[in-house]
């Protein structure tokens, strides 16, 4: 009998938490087909023939040229890593006025820079570096990431240009700490600046692809917990009120009732501001794509972002 009541209540809260299990249900099964599909798609192709092959833009001569020579094999292994292109930009340049190196000009495909402000001097010329140049893994202006080093004095400061894919996984914390990879080594070793920073694209990039079917995973558990705690709790309560029995409110055969009242003594409100605090500083999560999302001068949908030093 006992068995029969606690198997009909088991029911009865299976029941009243069906839509629970039925979210969780749901949301399951789009999680495993996510995660078939991102097996099954095939991975983007380089495609790209009209971008030119060289990586490292050494106009700045911060680097010898076996680490030149180093970075580009460290990029040409990531790249395939990430299906996507990894640009390595430095000059030493006032960009916050007509660009003095001759050579220059014609490679950011700019007379001017057109901006007195650094970071957009050094957004667009990172921007039409990446454009005019056709870079992209897959399709021209397709799957790509600039990095442009400065090291003029007064000025000194790297932009990242992403673009495609990096562009949907990179948002502004992304960014930031890309940027960071470079100010932590720049001033004892450019080329560990540099080889720093791309091992955190790739490294973020691969964890970020890995991940993606999983978006809804958190949620079927949130979905399962929740409900089963409630169920549990509520069969726990249901079998204390189960094993109490009439006899004992009754004392000598006669009901006992004890005499209980509240009594409203006086109404005292008090109420406190609480403060809050918020900090500029670095976030301790990922903020998701499109991080600094504008359009270039040709109309090229890229993120980016920028730290001076």
């Amino acid at each position: 009998m006992e068995k029969d009541i606690k198997r009909e209540a088991l029911r009865q809260y299976f029941i009243y938490f069906k839509i629970w299990f039925i979210i969780a249900g749901i949301l399951a099964v789009i999680t495993i087909g996510a995660a078939v599909v991102h097996a099954l798609t095939p991975k983007p192709v380089r495609g790209n023939s009209q971008e030119p092959t060289e990586r490292v833009y050494d106009y700045a001569d911060m680097l010898t040229d076996e680490e030149e020579q180093s970075l580009r094999e460290y990029i040409a292994e990531c790249e395939e890593k990430i299906q996507a292109d990894i640009v390595i930009v430095t000059i030493s340049e006032s960009v916050e006025y007509d660009l003095q190196d001759p050579d220059l000009p014609e490679a950011f495909h700019a007379k001017e820079v057109g901006s007195t402000d650094w970071s957009t001097a050094m957004r667009d010329l990172a921007d039409n570096f990446y454009d005019y140049n056709n870079y992209g893994y897959n399709k021209v202006h397709g799957n790509g990431v600039l990095l442009l080093d400065n090291s003029y004095e007064g000025q000194k400061g790297s932009w990242l240009s992403t673009c495609g894919n990096v562009y949907d996984y990179f948002g502004d914390y992304e960014i930031d700490q890309a940027l960071y990879a470079v100010d932590d080594y720049i001033d004892e070793s450019p080329y560990r600046a540099y080889k720093n920073c791309i091992s955190y694209v790739t490294r973020t990039m691969e964890e970020s692809q890995e991940s993606m079917p999983m978006t809804f995973a958190p949620w079927i558990l949130v979905g399962l917990v929740v409900a089963l705690i409630y169920a549990v709790v509520n069969l726990h309560q249901n079998k204390a009120k189960d094993t109490t029995a009439t006899n004992q409110y009754v004392e000598g055969k006669k009901p006992k009732i004890n005499d209980t009242r509240d009594q409203y003594l006086r109404k005292n409100v008090v109420t406190r501001r609480i403060e809050t605090s918020s900090s500029s500083g670095g976030s301790s999560h990922r903020s998701g794509g499109h991080g600094g999302s504008h359009r270039s001068s040709s109309g090229v949908s890229h993120g980016g972002g920028g730290h001076r030093r």
